[in-house]
């Protein structure tokens, strides 16, 4: 059974797409291409994180400092804190590349996640290429589905009849 979807483009259009409408091969190029990409991001701030840790334990402090130079990395700074960390828990994203976040700040936000909370996130119908680090919080949040009024102004107009 096929469904249909109401979808707006750039000209802010709404029309309606059935998969059968978008199944060329086309379109599942460039599906194909954007997984692989995200997968090779991924992939790289894990290999990043990696080389880090590996220079940082092979070489003397004053080359791994002249390294972090040469990357254009300060060398106690929080990219080189986060990408250490990332590269210490590259063992835990091997299973899930294929579906690993494809932005940095999302990999690290994995990367912090006791065992617990990482398998909570990866079970999770949010956890995708796409995924953010709101993301991984909002897995966490326990009022999602009730959430409180936002602050801010309230006008109550219950009691004014239509004219």
């Amino acid at each position: 059974m096929s469904t249909s979807k109401n979808v707006t483009d750039s000209t802010n259009i709404s029309v309606v797409v059935s998969p059968m409408d978008i199944a060329s091969p086309i379109y599942v190029g460039f599906v194909d291409d954007y997984m692989k990409y995200a997968k090779k991001a991924a992939e790289n701030f894990i290999k990043l994180g990696q080389t880090l840790n590996e220079a940082k334990a092979n070489l003397a402090p004053k080359h791994f400092t002249q390294f972090c130079k040469e990357i254009g990395l300060v060398e106690k700074g929080p990219a080189a804190r986060k990408l250490s960390k990332i590269g210490e828990m590259a063992g835990r994203f091997d299973p899930y590349l294929s579906k690993m976040p494809a932005a940095s700040s999302t990999v690290y936000k994995l990367a912090i996640l006791d065992d617990e909370e990482f398998a909570r996130v990866v079970e999770s119908d949010r956890f995708s290429p796409i995924m953010t680090a709101k993301d991984v919080d909002s897995v966490f949040d326990d009022k999602t589905k009730e959430r409180s009024p936002k602050k801010g102004l309230f006008i109550d107009l219950s009691g004014i009849s239509p004219a």
